[in-house]
């Protein structure tokens, strides 16, 4: 018998608790843990029903984004023991989770394609260094202390710079693949 999937999708954009993030941020007037809190990403909110035949259309819709809880991120910097002048790159940083416990917001690096996201972080992290671009348009050999990485998983990525080793078929790579030796290459 074949499973069947159902989606229900309740908001798609940004909207809710992150369109309320970005509102915060705007008026300059805001907690930043309870912006970091707010914002859930882009992309819709859904519920998958028999999750097991919906998961890769619950993938698209969310644009593949799963982010981070602080906490994680708090336990990240924690167990690192990340020191003060240590540099750190979040080469897909999004709202800029994985920052969270960084001790030198002076020497955090972050990429993103989410405008809306990297505006959370720069107003979050205002002393970070954070670039609205691709990461497929980004390299980086041996630069960094620290890397961390949540990435967008099984998205299909191609590699016009030619940087990836793991690249096949025309250069293509998933993003989870990507990110990894990204951040395997970019470490010092």
């Amino acid at each position: 018998a074949k499973e069947r999937a159902a989606l229900l999708i309740f908001e798609t954009g940004v909207t809710g608790d992150s369109a309320k993030a970005l509102e915060l941020v705007r008026s300059g007037k805001f907690d930043r843990k309870q912006v970091m809190d707010m914002f859930r990403g882009l992309g819709a909110s859904v519920e998958t029903i028999h999750s097991m035949g919906a998961q890769h259309l619950r993938r698209q819709v969310n644009k593949q984004q799963f982010l981070t809880p602080l906490k994680v991120t708090e336990a990240w910097a924690k167990l690192a023991a990340i020191p003060a002048k240590a540099t750190v790159l979040d080469p897909n940083c999004g709202a800029g989770r994985a920052f969270w416990g960084v001790p030198n917001q002076k020497l955090v690096h972050g990429i993103d394609v989410a405008t809306e996201a990297l505006e959370i972080a720069k107003a979050v992290y205002p002393e970070a260094n954070l670039l609205l671009d691709d990461i497929m348009n980004q390299t980086f050999n041996s630069e960094f202390d620290y890397v961390f990485i949540n990435p967008p998983f099984s998205l299909p990525w191609t590699d016009e710079l030619n940087f990836y080793q793991n690249a096949v078929n025309g250069r293509r790579i998933t993003s989870d693949i990507a990110m990894v030796e990204l951040a395997v290459r970019a470490v010092k």
